[in-house]
């Protein structure tokens, strides 16, 4: 089903129905710590030679204002194994739909996943996460695209970093074909 008709649900009836499919292939007991329809169709009816099985259909929001994509951001606080634990900042315009908040239609809790490109920090063998650098005139987004251009995104990491959010402010939703997210 795509959206032909102007309507005020269709991002929040899109991300619904990717809770719903995410849970039907792992419920998400967890606290927070291509096409859509495609990217659903993928993860119920995974190739056999899928291993493990996706659970999460990663997805973007496009703002109404500027139809640019929705940027997450959030603090983390780290307890590497060599420091005492340190917080750093995370963010990425790509998410995991986790949950609705109780009793809302549109009002949903997500996660932020950041990018992972295949290499480990000297401290520990957790994944290093996205953090941009500087490209003077350019839209955070396309600061983001050349970043993540000059590196081969491997997987996206479940940050555990989430945002409670009003789907009715988005006019978009693009999904990314279906992962497991690896843990931080």
């Amino acid at each position: 089903m795509h959206c032909n008709h102007i309507e005020n649900d269709c991002v929040c009836d899109v991300v619904r129905r990717i809770v719903v499919a995410q849970n039907k292939v792992a419920p998400d007991s967890e606290c927070c710590n291509t096409s859509c329809e495609d990217s659903i169709e993928k993860l119920l009816s995974p190739n056999s030679t899928t291993s493990p099985q996706p659970t999460t259909i990663p997805i973007m929001l496009y703002c109404t204002s500027t139809c640019d994509p929705f940027v997450g951001k959030g603090i983390k606080k780290s307890y590497a194994d060599c420091n005492n634990g340190y917080f750093f900042p995370v963010e990425s315009y790509v998410f995991r739909a986790k949950d609705f908040v109780e009793g809302s239609y549109c009002c949903a809790v997500l996660e932020i996943l950041s990018p992972y490109y295949g290499d480990h920090s000297s401290c520990s063998n957790k994944p290093k996460i996205y953090k941009h650098t500087k490209h003077p005139s350019d839209s955070p987004y396309d600061k983001w695209m050349k970043d993540n251009k000059k590196k081969s995104i491997k997987n996206f990491v479940a940050t555990g970093v989430c945002l409670t959010v009003n789907l009715n402010k988005f006019i978009g939703v693009a999904c990314l074909d279906p992962i497991t997210p690896m843990k931080m």
